[in-house]
């Protein structure tokens, strides 16, 4: 008979972060648990720099890591991204699964910071490709019946899964009286 060895589980580490002010509070659970489970790094030295702002490619990241999808060969299609760039596997694993689209210009502007109504475009897509949720539910959510003062500032793609995630809580703490939807998303709020 063959005996296995039993499997010699790793030690959870807990990551802690110095600059976590009271601040950015309401990411700070998220923070934490994405940073341990490798899907969001810090900036070194115990430094998450929550207010930083944080680019499209770096939202493709967390998303395809997220979800554990596996990463792809860059195949092209957008004139701003090359095969070698870090990112180009995040950014087709990300096409790929329908989670984030280029521009019209045929650019995906990788470096660019990612804004409110852009990132929850993503999460909604997250949530009905992890099987969370089902893209009829999203599109029944409405802007007229949020309760955020600049409603009607939400662009008509991202207005459905704007107003799921508010009905569900996601932007306690970010977005209170004002969505903002133009507003670039900082590292706290990615998480």
């Amino acid at each position: 008979p063959v005996v296995e060895e039993p499997a010699v589980e790793e030690p959870v580490v807990a990551v802690v972060f110095t600059d976590i002010t009271e601040d950015f509070d309401f990411a700070k659970t998220a923070i934490e648990a994405m940073a341990q489970k490798k899907i969001l790094d810090g900036m070194g030295n115990g430094i998450f720099a929550p207010a930083g702002n944080f680019t499209r490619a770096q939202f493709c990241k967390i998303a395809v890591v997220s979800l554990g999808y596996e990463l792809v060969e860059y195949k092209g299609g957008f004139s701003d991204v090359k095969a070698a760039d870090w990112f180009a596997p995040y950014v087709q694993a990300a096409v790929d699964n329908g989670l984030f689209k280029g521009y019209p210009d045929g650019t995906f502007k990788p470096a660019q910071a990612i804004n409110r109504q852009e990132a929850a475009l993503v999460a909604a897509n997250a949530a009905v490709k992890a099987g969370k949720v089902e893209q009829t539910r999203i599109n029944i959510f409405t802007m007229d019946k949020s309760d955020y003062e600049d409603n009607l500032s939400v662009a008509p793609w991202a207005a459905n899964a704007v107003a799921w995630l508010e009905a569900q809580g996601v932007f306690t703490g970010v977005a209170e009286d004002n969505f903002e939807p133009t507003k670039v998303v900082n590292r706290a709020e990615a998480a």
